[in-house]
């Protein structure tokens, strides 16, 4: 696929669409300043009123930063009824140290035949149900977008700021099997988008969850070779299986993803991951620790992920934990555990692993640590994460294991401290009775905290 006319393409679809309108000077009001802070120095209060960055109007703390990342910055106010400048001196990296109100999400215009939100159990709190597409939480925090709701102006901002490596949900390139799948106006414009991206020396992360008999085989083949054409403006790709809840009344029938298939397609992509490791010098395309869970066959060594481009989307987070928990276990030489009957809390596929690293714990420490595993019977017993662990389920399985205090990994918690159910880590201690510990899901905060409880 030629770049050029497929940029010329969506600038025809663009002329045709109407944009956004442009923001207007209402500012971002200043919650609060850090004592000591260039934004203090320079004179800023909370309830000031920030309008402008080196002339520049800002419309989230985005701009902020980009507008104020020299080390003499204009900053233009409105307090009261008066608008005056103020200049902020700081290190060319160093923040303005002011607390502004967060970003509102952008919503996704797609209905996807797999979506996640739509399987979700009803009755929980509003946040489960939003279906979030924004380029800049992309850019930000990681979050995968379709590019289905750029508008020419958000394309501009992305350029001119650099807004740069995205993440990328492709699921297929085709264009009537990516609008099916996605069920969005403009969902089969993905190659259009992405080539506009490159061009303008975006880069790009991308996954593609395969649905079986959906976009697999054939689809799956030219999705991979179509993203192969973008060159290294597409950084890496995941290949993710469809997750599926019990709660689908009324949703399309998916298959999921059983142990054959799941060989079958790992079968299928070696000779092609293969390839591109000799081509790129790299992995480039990887498949997620589900494949190989449920398939139940060996991971790849570590050093085929490469530096873990993809580990958030759960891309060799397993192999990762493996083989630095056998690195960094001789720190545990010498110690002597204190007497305490430990719980660690994981989900279906991840126990057998965890189940072998705490044997390892008690011969080298004599720490009476026994893993607990959890089914998830809030979702269905088809999902299997750790992160995904409901307050509940955790509730009723730890309600029947004695222990004197209990470890539950901190990605089944989200970052205001719930679980997907909405249980605090206070609130679950308090059911208890017992004290329980979030612990990092990785394998140096693992023997760390095997390390507190030792002398």
């Amino acid at each position: 696929m030629e770049m050029t006319g497929t940029c010329s393409a969506l600038a025809e679809n663009e002329a045709r669409e109407a944009d956004s309108p442009p923001a207007g000077r209402g500012g971002l009001l200043v919650e609060s300043v850090e004592a000591g802070s260039p934004g203090e120095a320079a004179g800023l209060r909370p309830g000031d009123r920030l309008l402008c960055v080196e002339g520049h109007d800002v419309r989230d703390p985005l701009d902020v930063k980009f507008h104020a990342a020299e080390p003499r910055v204009i900053l233009t106010i409105r307090r009261g009824e008066s608008e005056l400048d103020v200049e902020a001196v700081k290190d060319p990296d160093e923040d303005l140290g002011i607390v502004l109100p967060d970003m509102e999400i952008r919503r996704c215009p797609n209905k996807c035949v797999f979506c996640f939100v739509d399987q979700m159990p009803s009755g929980q709190r509003g946040s489960l149900y939003v279906r979030d597409e924004d380029y800049r939480f992309s850019f930000l925090y990681g979050s995968y977008i379709t590019l289905t709701n750029l508008s020419r102006a958000d394309r501009a901002r992305i350029a001119e700021q650099r807004l740069s490596p995205l993440y990328v949900s492709v699921h297929a390139t085709d264009p009537e099997l990516r609008r099916r799948m996605l069920r969005g106006s403009r969902a089969g414009r993905i190659m259009e988008e992405m080539a506009w991206l490159a061009g303008h020396g975006i880069r790009m992360h991308a996954q593609v969850v395969v649905c079986p008999e959906i976009n697999d085989g054939p689809a799956l083949d030219r999705t991979i070779r179509d993203l192969r054409s973008l060159g290294r403006s597409v950084l890496s790709l995941a290949v993710v299986p469809v997750g599926l809840t019990s709660h689908r009344n009324g949703l399309a029938i998916l298959r999921p993803v059983d142990r054959g298939y799941a060989r079958s397609l790992i079968r299928a992509l070696r000779p092609v991951q293969d390839e591109i490791r000799r081509e790129r010098g790299e992995g480039w395309l990887y498949l997620s620790d589900e494949w190989y869970l449920i398939a139940e066959t060996r991971f790849p060594a570590l050093r085929h992920y490469d530096d873990l481009p993809q580990a958030e989307n759960g891309v060799g987070m397993v192999p990762a934990f493996l083989f630095r928990f056998r690195r960094g276990l001789r720190r545990l030489d010498g110690k002597k555990a204190r007497r305490l009957r430990v719980a660690a809390v994981t989900g279906t596929h991840f126990a057998p692993f965890l189940r072998g690293a705490a044997e390892r714990v008690r011969r080298r420490t004599g720490l009476d640590l026994t893993v607990t595993e959890v089914p998830n019977d809030f979702l269905g017993r088809g999902v299997t994460v750790a992160g995904l662990m409901a307050g509940q389920d955790l509730k009723h399985r730890l309600s029947n294991v004695s222990f004197d205090r209990a470890w539950v990994p901190d990605v089944c918690f989200s970052l205001d401290g719930m679980t997907i159910d909405g249980w605090t880590l206070a609130g679950l201690s308090a059911s208890l009775g017992k004290p329980v510990d979030a612990v990092p899901a990785e394998a140096d905060g693992f023997l760390n905290q095997v390390e507190r409880l030792c002398a």
